[in-house]
């Protein structure tokens, strides 16, 4: 029988956090940046209410010179959703960066680009 790959994927959460880890450790000075959520929530009553921007990316930087760049954290084989296309479609033609990220060293690499631009 063969074995499932599904268990040597690394889980998105999993990646998100180690994303977010390298932006506290190397990102001081350099950005800020703020994780979205976005889904749905229900009152007590059952009532459902939307939360966020559906397709909204997971992780929004804020950098100097009102740079903005949008992170979408996906596993190895994680694919984007139609919502979240749409999202990445609105917000680069807005002139905004956005990146499908699969592994906090994208992230290293990218602070390191922007160190040096901001050189």
């Amino acid at each position: 029988m063969a074995r499932s790959n599904r268990s040597a994927t690394v889980r998105e959460s999993v990646i998100q956090r180690q994303v977010c880890d390298v932006l506290d450790l190397y990102g001081a000075g350099l950005l800020v940046y703020e994780r979205s959520n976005a889904g749905a929530a229900y009152t007590r009553s059952g009532r459902r209410i939307q939360l966020g921007i559906p397709g909204t990316s997971d992780i929004k930087i804020y950098r100097r010179g009102g740079k903005t760049t949008h992170l979408e954290i996906k596993s190895a084989t994680g694919k984007q959703r139609p919502s979240q296309r749409a999202y990445a479609s609105a917000i680069t033609a807005l002139g905004h960066e956005y990146i499908i990220v699969r592994t906090p060293e994208q992230v290293e690499l990218l602070l390191a680009q922007w160190r040096d631009e901001d050189a």
